[in-house]
C-alpha cells in the first residue's frame, strides 16, 4: 500500500491545475447562463457555482505543498463536481423542457447533456488521479479495486434500466398471470443477488486501499539459545 500521504509528483500536479481550471471555467459560464436564463434557474446557478468553487479549490490544493491526504482530496473534489454536475443540469433540463416530464424523460435528457457530460468526465479525471496517488504501483490494490468494480457494474447497470428506460413500469406491472408470477421471483432473485453484489463490491473497493496484512515475524535461532 502506497503511503497515504504521498507527493503528489508533478505531471499529476499539473493536470490537477488544468482539470480543476477548466471545472471552475464551466462552472462558472454554466451559473452565468442559467442566471441569465428566463426565469433564472436558480438550483442549476447554485450547483454551477459549486463546481466552479470545486474547480479553484482543487487547483490550489494541487500547487500547496505538503498537502496532507491529496489522494483523499482529489476524490472529495471528484465526488462534489459529480453531484453538482448532476444535480445542476438535472434542474436545467426539467426547466427547459416545454412541459413537464417524468423522470425517465428526464434521465434520458441529461445523459445527452454535454454540459453533463463534459463535467463529469473531469469528475472522473480527478477522481482517476487521486485514486493514481493512493495505489501508486500496488498491484494487489489495483487488482482488488477493479473486482470491486467490476462487481458494482451490474447493480449500476439494473438501477440505469429501471430509471432511465422504464424498468420500474416492468417491475411493478399487474400481476395477473404465469408470467406475472415468474417476473415477481426473478425480479426478488436479482434484489438478492444485487445485495450481494454490492457487500462483495464495498469489501473489496475498501480493502484496495488497506495495508496488505505483515508476514509474521521469524523466530531467532539464537533466542532459543
Amino acid at each position: 500500500m502506497a503511503d497515504p500521504s504521498p507527493i503528489i509528483p508533478a505531471i499529476i500536479r499539473r493536470a490537477v491545475v488544468l482539470l480543476g481550471g477548466i471545472a471552475c471555467l464551466l462552472g462558472t459560464a454554466g451559473a452565468i447562463l442559467a442566471l441569465l436564463a428566463s426565469p433564472p434557474v436558480w438550483f442549476t446557478v447554485g450547483f454551477q457555482t459549486i463546481i466552479a468553487l470545486t474547480g479553484l479549490f482543487a487547483a490550489l490544493t494541487a500547487r500547496a505543498r505538503g498537502t496532507p491526504a491529496p489522494a483523499l482530496a482529489l476524490v472529495c473534489f471528484a465526488g462534489a463536481i459529480f453531484t453538482g454536475a448532476t444535480l445542476g443540469r438535472f434542474s436545467a433540463v426539467l426547466a427547459a423542457a416545454a412541459e413537464p416530464i417524468g423522470t425517465s424523460d428526464a434521465v434520458r435528457r441529461l445523459v445527452r447533456d454535454p454540459w453533463f457530460l463534459a463535467q463529469n468526465a473531469l469528475a472522473v479525471a480527478l477522481g482517476a488521479l487521486g485514486l493514481l496517488i493512493a495505489l501508486g504501483r500496488d498491484r494487489r490494490g489495483w487488482r482488488r479495486l477493479a473486482w470491486g468494480v467490476a462487481c458494482a457494474v451490474p447493480v449500476a447497470a439494473a438501477a440505469g434500466w429501471i430509471v432511465g428506460f422504464n424498468g420500474d413500469e416492468v417491475i411493478l406491472a399487474p400481476v395477473d398471470s404465469a408470467i406475472g408470477i415468474v417476473r415477481v421471483v426473478v425480479v426478488c432473485l436479482a434484489g438478492i443477488a444485487s445485495a450481494i453484489l454490492l457487500s462483495i463490491s464495498a469489501h473489496l473497493v475498501i480493502g484496495a486501499f488497506s495495508p496488505p496484512p505483515e508476514a509474521p515475524a521469524k523466530p531467532d535461532p539464537r533466542a532459543a539459545q
